[in-house]
């Protein structure tokens, strides 16, 4: 994978960033828990902005971040009032924003960087842009969840879910031993009751079909990841939300 194949990607009109419309919902309410009226938000990687504009209506100032004019010109066209800024992650600077934020947003962005060392390029960046003890809210992929999914996936005959071409997952150990110097984890969360209930328990009812993300199964699984949150179910979510506060 380069930067030029995922750049090509996105640029592409046609390109969707999330199917799952529920798990854009609960993804998206998850963030917003760690906003306030008061805060300086820069989105980075903002895409298309599904969850942007309701971050937007939520705090004092956002600035969008996105390195593909298709995406910005799509989130203009959700909300044309959003400032934004056509860059690449790694290479954001307080110089080019003209100024620090109370709060940094990555949300299933820093995936789209070919490995972990252009991950961790970003990781610094978004640390740099932030004010003393401001909080890098992370929304990203994990190998961890992955594997656990596929395993119990597997033990019911079903197919593994890949990682997609474009992405590059993380692994949860091996980002936290990185981020230590710069950054300490205070709140974390996952998506495991969604996860489960559509990835394993609808996917054996449906099978050999698979679910479409609206089916009645998935709607309710949205309606209790949000009333439950990780009560019940941990570990097998493919994504997950750290909440990180500068060093």
């Amino acid at each position: 994978m380069s930067n030029i194949e995922v750049k090509k990607y996105w640029d592409n009109d046609t390109t969707e960033s999330m199917y799952d419309k529920n798990l854009l919902e609960i993804e998206t309410e998850a963030v917003l828990a760690f906003l306030d009226r008061s805060d300086s938000v820069i989105d980075i990687g903002c895409g298309e902005g599904e969850g942007t504009v309701r971050y937007f209506e939520k705090v004092r100032e956002l600035l969008a971040l996105d390195y593909s004019e298709t995406r910005l010109e799509k989130l203009k066209s959700k909300n044309s009032k959003i400032d934004t800024i056509r860059m690449d992650m790694r290479e954001v600077s307080c110089e080019s924003t003209k100024k620090k934020f109370t709060k940094a947003i990555t949300q299933r962005s820093l995936v789209n960087l070919e490995s972990f060392d252009e991950q961790k390029k970003a990781i610094k960046a978004i640390h740099s842009l932030l004010e003393d003890a401001g909080r890098y809210i992370m929304l990203e992929g994990f190998n961890d969840g992955v594997t656990v999914v596929n395993k119990i996936r597997t033990e019911f005959s079903l197919p593994p879910i890949g990682v997609k071409w474009h992405n590059v997952f993380f692994n949860k150990k091996e980002l936290l031993e990185f981020t230590r110097p710069y950054f300490e984890l205070v709140e974390e969360r996952d998506f495991s009751t969604y996860f489960f209930m559509t990835r394993v328990f609808n996917a054996i009812l449906k099978h050999p079909n698979i679910p479409k993300w609206d089916d009645e199964v998935n709607m309710l699984a949205k309606k209790m990841e949000i009333a439950y949150k990780n009560r019940f179910i941990k570990g097998i979510s493919r994504l997950e939300l750290l909440v990180f506060k500068k060093r």
